[in-house]
């Protein structure tokens, strides 16, 4: 009886498919076992070794039709996810901070719209042309352009009435969340590398494919600064 349950219950693990009458039989034969050596000395090894079998029978659910109903209810519910994830995903792929923003515009038609002039769009040291976020006309967020046509912005939300940074850093922590729940997937998070010790922060990013959201979160530690905090948010559409 010893060795015909615990084959019975490793051919079970190998078993794409539960099949019940093997389960209700190695059930009932542990059980039976374990009910007569309950106690016996000599055989604790062996009483060991079926009651962890017994434990992993006790996994499956009790009948072939309570199984089928659960596996019903998982096929439903991953189903339903993968819904959702797609949708969150769609979601991430359209989405811009900046509602102004519109991938793919040319540099005159964004000075048309913005009414930027020439004088605030620079030359960048790897060919792309920065809008300048200082720029009345943009309200605080600055454009960048690639072979003349818009695929980058930045937002920066600055802050100066938070001494000890609680309300930045529970901003920050909500601000993850959301964007967690919104797109359907969490940012990888990379530790930001300073000049000095006078501030901390990290990138969180969200990307997939040809699209990246990046919200930098910016301390200052130590020292007298025009801010206490800031959050940039950043996206890229190539």
């Amino acid at each position: 009886m010893h060795l015909r349950v615990l084959s019975r219950a490793e051919l079970l693990k190998l078993s794409a498919e539960p099949r019940y009458g093997m389960i209700d039989s190695a059930r009932t034969e542990a059980e039976d076992f374990l009910k007569k050596y309950d106690g016996d000395t000599r055989l604790e090894d062996k009483y060991r070794e079926i009651y962890q079998a017994y434990k992993y029978l006790k996994t499956f659910p009790s009948t072939r039709e309570a199984y089928e109903t659960e596996t019903a209810a998982k096929r439903e519910a991953f189903v339903n996810a993968e819904a959702i994830r797609k949708e969150k995903l769609a979601v991430f792929m359209q989405y811009t901070y900046v509602k102004a923003f519109t991938p793919g515009q040319s540099v005159e038609d964004f000075k048309k719209q913005f009414g930027v002039k020439s004088k605030h769009i620079f030359p960048q040291n790897d060919g792309d042309l920065y809008a300048n976020g200082s720029d009345a006309a943009l309200g605080g967020f600055g454009v960048y352009f690639r072979n003349g046509r818009t695929y980058k912005y930045i937002y920066m939300d600055w802050k100066h009435d938070a001494p000890n940074q609680d309300a930045a850093k529970q901003k920050l922590a909500d601000k993850i969340a959301y964007f967690t729940d919104l797109f359907g997937f969490p940012p990888e998070i990379k530790p930001r590398a300073y000049r000095d010790d006078n501030y901390s922060g990290a990138d969180h990013t969200w990307k997939k494919g040809n699209k990246t959201f990046i919200l930098e979160a910016v301390f200052v530690t130590k020292g007298p600064n025009n801010y206490t905090s800031a959050l940039y948010y950043t996206g890229i559409h190539l």
